[in-house]
């Protein structure tokens, strides 16, 4: 007679625990980074940014650590991203999101699709904060939160305590001076 089935790890991989190896894990990251800058590199460069970042989770899953990839053209307002980490839960986020730069601070709202749902973001739908602080012209910290925004809209059911990373980044290609006032509402 054989054993049942192992219910607890099909739960895991359904609600997000990370079952790529790391080398798997690390080649899709690479992926997506090579594809980016390639995007940058045969894009109009005197308009175009690419940020790469790296950081962890500062709250609900201080394990967690993450890349995270923005690509912006300078005479748009708005920011395309593609971020993974890795951690107790993996997971992976694509969107776009409104930058208003004023002199060094940087603030960003927007949306992403999250790869999975796990009991920090309740849905794949969720909201993207950024907010940033541009310590010269290519670097600058970052903090940037995901979440359903349950606890400011209560409209669902669905847990949301969020993903809270603190990320140092590093912009290529042309980047504006630090002087920069671009928030236009």
């Amino acid at each position: 007679m054989t054993a049942p089935p192992n219910r607890t790890n099909h739960r895991r991989i359904a609600v997000g625990r990370n079952p790529l190896a790391p080398h798997e894990y690390l080649a899709k990251i690479r992926l997506v980074a090579t594809s980016l800058l390639v995007t940058l590199l045969f894009s109009n460069t005197a308009h175009a940014a690419l940020s790469l970042g790296a950081g962890r989770d500062i709250h609900f899953a201080p394990g967690t650590q993450g890349l995270f990839l923005n690509y912006r053209q300078h005479k748009s307002h708005f920011d395309f991203f593609v971020d993974a980490w890795r951690g107790e839960f993996y997971g992976r986020a694509y969107g776009i999101d409104y930058r208003c730069e004023y002199g060094r601070s940087l603030f960003a709202f927007g949306g992403a699709y999250l790869s999975t749902v796990t009991h920090l973001n309740g849905t794949k739908g969720n909201f993207a904060i950024r907010l940033g602080y541009r310590l010269t012209s290519h670097w600058s910290l970052n903090l940037r939160h995901f979440s359903n925004g349950k606890q400011i809209f209560l409209w669902t059911s669905k847990p949301n305590d969020g993903w809270n990373f603190v990320t140092l980044d590093y912009t290529f290609g042309r980047n504006p001076s630090l002087s920069t006032h671009n928030c236009h509402l």
